[in-house]
């Protein structure tokens, strides 16, 4: 397959190429639904397994019946796309009132080709005002928030920003996980403070001893190192923090080369 972009639509047996999300549909009027996205190289989506758990206790969080044998179908949509991309995986309350059950959720899966920036590091800042996390970070619809503040932070000159939470805890930056090191630990803000527990989180946590936390911004400052995660950047070093440059990046360099290693041996998939 070729193109730039592809889209499916569930229809209970099988995905149907290029059908678009009905204004009846309540992800679309209300924001309900759950997602998770992924890289695609090749064809192959990495962390699909990952992904999909991560799908089921966003449903079983919502009382949504899980769509199993969708989102195992998902998997082989990607099959024959060249290149890299990103996909996302939505799982939307179907059809009904806003105080409904769902009976019948919408699955709908987005595919766009991409090419990843060839970046030393990022540049960030720190957002104004209280980021108020919903339903304990996981992943839904209402994303809107996080992405207003990340046009603010581009406007600014930033590639994201840092969300600061009730009490000035640190959250995350807007579309990525956030990682600190001071004086050889690694340490990220704890998913109590509405942490989305992302896909490149987990797997940081697992290959490095790294400490779950309450950190708030005098920890952002101190920190000799700082770095982010998502399934589409990868890890991320982060190289100014509001003009300020960081003094290391030693940590999240190791770790995005440790990564690649393992995409190149197809750990990932």
């Amino acid at each position: 397959m070729t193109g730039t972009d592809a889209s499916w639509c569930w229809d209970g047996e099988q995905f149907v190429r290029g059908r678009d999300v009905p204004a009846s549909d309540r992800g679309f009027r209300y924001g309900m639904s759950v997602f998770e996205s992924l890289r695609v190289a090749d064809g192959v989506p990495e962390f699909f397994s990952a992904h999909a758990d991560r799908l089921r206790r966003g449903c079983d969080f919502f009382s949504f019946p899980f769509p199993a044998l969708a989102v195992e179908e998902a998997r082989g949509l990607f099959r024959g796309l060249n290149g890299e991309g990103f996909a996302r995986i939505y799982v939307t309350a179907g059809p009904g009132g806003p105080t409904d059950s769902v009976e019948r959720p919408g699955v709908w899966v987005n595919w766009e080709k991409r090419e990843r920036r060839s970046v030393e590091g990022f540049r960030i800042g720190i957002a104004g005002g209280e980021f108020v996390p919903i339903f304990g970070g996981l992943k839904t619809g209402n994303y809107w928030r996080n992405l207003e503040v990340l046009r603010q932070a581009r406007i600014a000159g930033w590639d994201d920003a840092v969300l600061l939470g009730a009490g000035g805890q640190l959250v995350s930056a807007c579309v990525a996980n956030l990682f600190l090191v001071e004086a050889g630990r690694i340490r990220t803000p704890a998913v109590e403070g509405g942490v989305r527990s992302g896909v490149l989180r987990e797997w940081v946590c697992g290959e490095e001893p790294v400490e779950e936390v309450r950190l708030e911004e005098r920890d952002l400052w101190a920190a000799d190192e700082i770095f982010l995660t998502n399934s589409w950047i990868g890890i991320a070093p982060v190289l100014e923090l509001e003009g300020r440059t960081v003094r290391s990046s030693e940590v999240g360099r190791g770790l995005a080369l440790k990564l690649e290693q393992a995409r190149h041996t197809g750990l990932l998939s």
